[in-house]
């Protein structure tokens, strides 16, 4: 499993609080998750918003994505739950390409310079 679909299968997996609660996709989808929806199976929805931003942007060198924005850009996703949760929701490059504009990357690598 690549480490961005490890990094979204915890948020399908932890719950909060511990034991009692929820997972963080149930709780911010609960008719998707309990359709089956899973933030892991977006991983390369993710991974190729970050790539477009990082190319339409025309960012020099190659596509990194720091933890700080890949959060961010999961935050965006999960706080849209209460306006796109429904049992056939699939998350796609639409919601990805939106939670990576919203998470500040290209903004951010526009400003650090690039290291030789």
């Amino acid at each position: 499993m690549p480490p961005r679909a490890t990094c979204l299968a915890s948020y399908d997996l932890t719950r909060y609080p511990e034991v009692t609660g929820q997972t963080f996709t149930a709780f911010f989808y609960p008719l998707a998750y309990g359709a089956g929806l899973r933030l892991e199976h977006s991983a390369g929805a993710l991974w190729n918003g970050f790539v477009k931003a990082h190319a339409a942007a025309q960012l020099r060198g190659m596509t990194e994505i720091p933890m700080d924005y890949f959060t961010r850009a999961v935050e965006s996703v999960l706080v849209s739950g209460e306006l796109w949760d429904a049992t056939f929701l699939e998350l796609g490059p639409a919601h990805w390409e939106r939670a990576v504009r919203e998470s500040g990357y290209v903004a951010a690598q526009q400003t650090v310079p690039l290291q030789v």
